[in-house]
């Protein structure tokens, strides 16, 4: 008898190799991209042949009602952001031809201005020249109608008052020369004097940068003073600290050494109290070290006694 095997279609599928080549993908849809306007679709192999992709990318088009609220909403807010760069970029142009404008306008103004300079300067120097002509003319006016009057009225002074006028001229030129020689000496004098200022200022330069740094050390010199005051004081805690964890170190060695002398040799049939210790130490800058020791109560040692069985009677034989 042969028996027949019944398949399932499934199964029938599942084994058939064509079907077993096909590739089978899974993935969810994305959201929708405002640039591209599209949708992309990342799907993974789920079932198939070596030949099938790992991963497989679909893309679908969309719209805008397929963005989320938010990306409309900032959609909005971009279009007002781009309507308000366009008023901007309005005004600053107009800006620019207002300043073109106004440019042109200084630049034109700033030419009358130097013609009107230089027509000013032209008519400052004919008027000097013109009152420098009516103030040598009315000099000389006025001096030769004196020289007239004094030729007819006192011509017996005149010659003495030409005689006092060549004694002051000659005092003038001695007081001239003199003031002469003492302006020559007052300008080297000004030109040391501005030679040792300018050694001075670059001397005072260099005491003000000297101190500036004598300062900034003087600083950093209090700084570490306060903190090797710090370190000291946290030294002198910490060697107490130690001092004292030494002590219960060896308090606690004595205590352990006398536990094990009376453990060793027990008084009595009643044995010695049993001691727990348990020592932690805490690795950090305090370093505290903990001791925990629990007493027990000590054994109480009995000594059983045994007795052997009771030897039984046995009958006499017959």
């Amino acid at each position: 008898m042969k028996k027949e095997t019944k398949y399932s279609s499934s199964e029938e599928t599942r084994l058939h190799p064509e079907q077993y080549n096909e590739c089978h993908y899974s993935g969810e849809w994305g959201d929708c991209d405002p640039f591209k306007m599209i949708r992309i679709k990342e799907e993974r192999l789920i079932s198939g042949g070596a030949s099938c992709a790992d991963r497989k990318n679909t893309t679908k088009p969309c719209s805008r009602e397929d963005f989320p609220p938010g990306t409309v909403w900032l959609l909005q807010q971009h279009k007002n952001c781009v309507l308000e760069l366009q008023k901007l970029k309005a005004m600053i142009e107009d800006l620019h031809r207002y300043i073109d404008l106004i440019h042109q306008r200084g630049q034109a103004l700033y030419n009358s201005y130097n013609e009107l300079r230089k027509r000013l300067m032209d008519i400052r120097r004919e008027i000097t020249i013109i009152g420098r002509r009516n103030h040598d003319a009315e000099q000389t006016i006025n001096r030769l109608r004196k020289e007239v009057e004094d030729w007819k009225t006192k011509s017996n002074k005149m010659q003495m008052e030409l005689n006092q006028v060549k004694a002051q001229y000659k005092s003038m030129e001695i007081k001239v020369r003199a003031s002469r020689s003492k302006y020559e000496e007052l300008l080297k004098n000004k030109e040391e004097i501005t030679h040792e200022h300018a050694s001075h200022s670059a001397k005072l330069e260099q005491l003000t940068t000297e101190n500036r740094n004598l300062k900034a050390s003087l600083l950093d010199t209090e700084r570490y003073k306060e903190e090797l005051r710090d370190l000291t004081v946290e030294c002198a805690a910490l060697s107490s600290k130690v001092q004292g964890i030494r002590s219960d170190i060896k308090h606690t060695k004595e205590e352990l050494n006398k536990c094990k002398m009376e453990g060793a040799m027990p008084k009595g049939k009643h044995l010695g109290p049993k001691f727990n210790k348990d020592t932690k130490v805490l690795l950090d800058m305090d370093m505290w070290i903990t001791h925990n020791i629990t007493q027990e109560e000590g054994e109480t040692i009995t000594q059983e006694v045994k007795y052997g069985d009771a030897p039984g009677y046995a009958p006499p034989p017959r």
